[in-house]
């Protein structure tokens, strides 16, 4: 959030980079009605919105990098996953027999709401 300076109006800010979800006239919309300038920076600058991208590198590191399926671990000569979950075809199919598979949106709504306590 930024502040538009002590001459104008007091009135929140937000940066956007140039992530599709926030592009929709519905997210706008919203942060209109809310009194909320939007500022879009240029692709490819993380360097402009720093704690946010710090905030989502450790969301990766400490929670989603421990959770079944993570997609962002280390990986063999072959390119595939190491860990309790195969992203092979065969370690696929053997998860989904095993009922070895994503978590349920309730598990990981949880999972979410004890790492942010």
């Amino acid at each position: 959030m930024w502040s538009a300076g002590p001459s104008a109006r007091a009135r929140a800010g937000v940066r956007i980079d140039r992530g599709l979800e926030f592009a929709s006239a519905a997210v706008e919309g919203v942060l209109a009605a809310l009194c909320v300038a939007t500022q879009r920076l240029p692709g490819y600058t993380p360097h402009r919105k720093g704690k946010v991208e710090r905030l989502n590198r450790t969301i990766d590191q400490t929670l989603l990098s421990g959770l079944p399926g993570y997609t962002g671990g280390p990986r063999d000569a072959a390119g595939c996953l190491y860990g309790p979950v195969d992203d092979s075809p065969a370690g696929r199919a053997a998860a989904e027999d095993a009922e070895v598979g994503p978590l349920r949106i309730e598990v990981l709504a949880e999972r979410v709401r004890t790492w942010a306590h």
